[in-house]
């Protein structure tokens, strides 16, 4: 007999309920190993000692398989969700369809906006240095009429 498999008779033996053989096996595995006696001896006189014998013994709760079998009742009744693989794959895929159209006009937008022209360009510089000193109406439209006499 291992020294844990001995230990783990040890309620057994003190309450008195090893078979003859058993007890046998252990008082002679007691008499060889001197570790496993000590512990039987520990153990004994702990729980043998006046200290834990005043002590209140617990009673089962009397109600206790009631209320267990009327919590099963409740989970039993509860309802369950069921997880539908289907269910979550149409769903993945509307997303991943909504994202890949975001994601398409996002880039469109930005790639593909049209630049000013240099006409536009010069418009808005001149516009600026006008509006940064000066009356801005007066040198836009001397820059306007410029712009017509070039044109013409």
């Amino acid at each position: 007999m291992n020294n844990a498999h001995v230990k783990n008779f040890f309620p057994a033996w003190l309450d008195g309920k090893l078979s003859a053989d058993r007890e046998k096996k252990l008082e002679r595995h007691l008499e060889s190993c001197k570790e496993c006696r000590d512990y039987y001896q520990k153990m004994s006189d702990v729980l043998k000692s006046p200290q834990v014998s005043r002590l209140k013994t617990l009673e089962p709760d009397p109600y206790l398989p009631t209320r267990v079998k009327a919590l099963a009742e409740q989970v039993k009744n509860k309802k369950q969700i069921t997880f539908d693989p289907q269910w979550l794959r149409v769903a993945l895929y509307s997303l991943l369809i909504a994202f890949a159209l975001s994601l398409g006009g996002f880039m469109g937008y930005h790639i593909f906006q049209p630049q000013p022209d240099e006409n536009d360009l010069r418009i808005t510089q001149a516009y600026y240095q006008a509006f940064a000193s000066g009356s801005v109406v007066d040198r836009f439209e001397n820059y306007l009429q410029q712009q017509q006499e070039d044109a013409q």
